[in-house]
């Protein structure tokens, strides 16, 4: 997918609700976002938290 849109691991987000999706994203060099709904305690490495998807616009703005 990186190279058929010839992006960079560190140019893009993986956006997932799970621990396997940030593990995924972390495993190839993705900057990851949690997307925490139930705002229980979760740490499984991710770059950002986010407990909505408009709060996931920050985060890129923030870039």
């Amino acid at each position: 997918m990186l190279e058929k849109f010839n992006c960079k691991p560190e140019e893009i987000f993986y956006i997932g609700d799970e621990e396997k999706d940030i593990k995924g994203a972390k495993s190839v060099g993705i900057q990851s976002i949690l997307i925490n709904r139930d705002n229980k305690e979760k740490n499984f490495n991710q770059d950002f938290t986010v407990t909505t998807l408009t709060e996931v616009i920050d985060v890129i703005r923030s870039f």
